[in-house]
């Protein structure tokens, strides 16, 4: 089941996916907004994969992971959200070399122009800094 991890009524903002930078021993994903506010959200554990789309196709009606309540009352109303179920995890679990026992998220940022998706064994923190 997906989960809202920042709201996008709270927000009311429009991310535009920038860069991943390596911040202070961070990986950290850099979004701006409209009013050029910059925006991190700064993964504390590691990425163990990550992909940039033009359009979402592992948060289609396909996936097996979805619920039409999550698309109602998640992904349609958060700009970030996570799983700890997908196919993109099941994917790499199968495809990398060892065994996982600790938790992995499959993160969702819905930026204007890109799909921003990571897998990540920690929860990331969102800062906002004014330029």
């Amino acid at each position: 089941m997906w989960k809202a991890f920042l709201e996008q009524d709270k927000s009311k903002m429009r991310l535009y996916f920038d860069s991943v930078k390596f911040i202070e021993h961070k990986h950290t994903f850099v979004f701006y907004t409209e009013t050029d506010e910059e925006y991190h959200v700064i993964i504390d554990g590691n990425i163990h994969a990550c992909r940039l789309t033009n359009e979402s196709y592992a948060l289609s009606y396909n996936d097996k992971y979805i619920t039409k309540r999550d698309i109602n009352k998640t992904i349609s109303k958060s700009i970030i959200c996570y799983t700890e179920k997908s196919e993109y995890i099941d994917w790499f679990i199968t495809t990398s070399c060892r065994k996982w026992d600790s938790a992995l998220y499959h993160f969702y940022v819905s930026s204007e122009e890109y799909v921003v998706e990571f897998i990540t064994d920690e929860m990331p923190s969102f800062t906002k800094y004014n330029l």
